[in-house]
């Protein structure tokens, strides 16, 4: 509920709400904190890593100004534009868990077969997709296929605002 955060690397807000933790007084250990990097438009495994690995170490750098010096989930905010990039991507966030920098791992937007791409070779498997999914905007058996492999679905939009507005039938 309320001690769940998602400082977005898209809005920009990370430091702020850094700084806001910091100022709360409510200890670390009490919040679940989730940063995310955004690196799809890199091309290849390599390129792919270096772009992710720099996106995660601001996180760190904006988040450390609220002494905050890991994360709960770190999410990666859209696939890579194919299988070696997306790998790329991700052998980067298992550097980062590695170091003890974040405790779990997730995606968001990600489709069934960005999603193998991932787990045909990691390590640390994603917890969570992030999806557009409302009552109004449920596509096909996305829920079921995340299910298949382990990883739960976490709804942006959950109220359908960003996803065409206002319910077009009755529920």
């Amino acid at each position: 509920g309320y001690r769940n955060f998602f400082a977005s690397v898209l809005a920009g807000n990370q430091k702020g709400f850094a700084r806001a933790v910091k100022d709360s007084g409510i200890p670390r250990k009490e919040l679940f904190i989730c940063g995310s990097v955004v690196s799809n438009r890199a091309n290849g495994f390599d390129s792919a890593k270096k772009d992710t690995t720099k996106g995660w170490k601001r996180n760190m750098e904006s988040f450390a100004v609220g002494g905050i010096d890991y994360l709960d989930q770190i999410m990666l905010d859209y696939p890579g534009p194919d299988c070696p990039s997306i790998q790329g991507q991700w052998a980067s966030f298992e550097e980062m868990h590695q170091q003890g920098l974040s405790k779990t791992l997730s995606v968001s937007n990600f489709s069934p077969a960005q999603l193998d791409c991932v787990l045909k070779k990691a390590t640390v498997k994603p917890v969570v997709n992030q999806l557009p999914f409302s009552v109004a905007y449920h596509p096909g058996d996305s829920v079921a296929e995340n299910n298949r492999r382990g990883i739960l679905v976490q709804a942006w939009a959950p109220l359908g605002g960003s996803l065409g507005g206002r319910f077009s039938s009755s529920i």
